[in-house]
């Protein structure tokens, strides 16, 4: 696995294709709806502006120079099927965006359950974990 920084500056740039999106195609992809799920969203950017947020992203992560590990995971965090080399690292950003969903209420949390099995599999973590993590992040934010 990553050193932490590592995995934290993945997580910080994950998105950074839809500021790049924002920043270059402006009025077009303000239209994009924000809120719908990544495929959804990835299709309403193509069909909008030609081009989805994390290939974007990828392109521009690689104009500056970030190591490559940092370019795939921004490039393919929606998808995991495609490097095998990052695949922890891609799953643990999928698995923060799913945490993210469901704090929010965006998502259930047996939705979220099924969709991060997988995920949790692959870290080599017992897929309850994922229901305790959500209630500790939802009790940091009541403290």
């Amino acid at each position: 696995m990553q050193k932490t920084s590592e995995m934290y500056t993945m997580g910080l740039l994950h998105d950074i294709g839809r500021l790049v999106l924002a920043h270059v195609v402006g009025a077009s992809y303000a239209e994009v709806d924000q809120n719908l799920d990544a495929y959804a969203l990835i299709a309403e950017e193509l069909t909008a502006v030609g081009e989805s947020h994390p290939e974007a992203g990828f392109l521009y992560a690689q104009h500056l120079g970030l190591p490559r590990d940092i370019c795939e995971v921004i490039r393919y965090h929606h998808d995991l099927d495609y490097v095998e080399d990052t695949q922890p690292q891609i799953a643990t950003v999928q698995l923060s965006n799913i945490l993210y969903r469901v704090c929010r209420g965006k998502q259930t949390l047996a939705e979220a359950q099924a969709e991060s099995e997988p995920l949790l599999k692959l870290l080599g973590m017992n897929p309850g974990m994922l229901s305790v993590v959500c209630d500790v992040v939802r009790n940091l934010g009541k403290a």
